[in-house]
């Protein structure tokens, strides 16, 4: 196959254009050579990539699929011009780090701040992904270090307890006069609850169904889901339900809305793990 970058950026133009005319003015082609340009990619790929209509063309299922992959394409184009300007004004190196959304932001900024001043020249890109992601990405070295909540088990990384963080239970204000200075797991069992959408380590921990859980699974009164603990703050502004979360990320709440409650010492700390792909293992900090 012989196509090059102009023709997936005319076929991306064209795409969220819906229009010929208009996608190639955006790839500075005028609307023939844009049309010659098109006929010719698609006879390179032996298939029609765009059905044409009066008011404009709409993508085949094939021209969906290379769409997809030229999208692919140019991110990965921009981001390899991104490292490169990076280097070229004077960044050696990079640490691609993912994470599960219950572990984003627990305890590190301060751990970054650390490794900025000791690595002059460091770069640092984070990403959320469930906790199966994150050790899968470890494992295949798209990831340089995952953080986790989970104690995932795969032949290609080395996970340890790298540290502990304090949980704590955020209340909307109205409910706090009825609730004790401390909690316990029945507690947060009995509450309505907002969760992680992705079931971070203490959901599966008070539904019964983690690996540190204790007792028969139960289902919870969950009311919401969320992707982040921003939002699980904001329902609770909002007194959808209760949040169950590390102290950590209550840097933002509204204290005339919400109170912070402690959980008893059976389940108020949780490990946060680190993985390292399995060849790096000696570079893993002893816990």
């Amino acid at each position: 196959m012989k196509y090059d970058i102009t023709d997936l950026k005319l076929l991306l133009a064209v795409a969220d254009s819906g229009q010929v005319l208009a996608g190639g003015a955006a790839c500075l082609l005028s609307a023939s050579a844009a049309r010659q340009r098109l006929q010719q990619l698609e006879s390179v790929v032996g298939t029609t990539l765009f059905d044409r209509h009066p008011r404009g063309v709409t993508a085949t299922s094939a021209g969906a699929a290379l769409i997809e992959h030229a999208r692919r394409c140019m991110a990965a184009l921009s981001a390899l011009r991104d490292d490169l300007t990076r280097h070229a004004d004077g960044v050696t190196s990079r640490l691609r780090l993912v994470t599960t959304p219950s572990c984003a932001g627990v305890n590190m900024v301060d751990g970054l701040r650390a490794t900025f001043t000791d690595c002059v020249g460091l770069t640092v890109t984070v990403e959320e992904h469930p906790a199966s992601q994150v050790v899968a990405l470890v494992a295949s070295h798209g990831a340089d270090v995952g953080v986790l909540d989970l104690d995932l088990h795969h032949d290609g990384v080395l996970v340890c307890a790298d540290s502990s963080v304090e949980h704590v239970a955020l209340i909307p204000k109205a409910w706090y006069p009825a609730i004790k200075q401390q909690v316990g797991v029945d507690d947060c069992r009995g509450w309505p609850l907002i969760a992680l959408n992705h079931r971070s380590a203490i959901q599966q921990f008070l539904e019964g169904s983690g690996p540190e859980s204790a007792g028969a699974a139960q289902a919870l009164d969950v009311r919401a889901t969320v992707p982040n603990y921003a939002a699980m703050i904001g329902m609770v502004e909002a007194q959808v339900g209760v949040g169950v979360m590390p102290r950590s990320a209550l840097r933002h709440h509204l204290p005339e809305r919400t109170r912070i409650v402690a959980l008893d010492s059976t389940w108020a700390s949780w490990p946060i793990r680190l993985c390292v792909p399995r060849r790096d293992a000696g570079q893993l900090p002893t816990p």
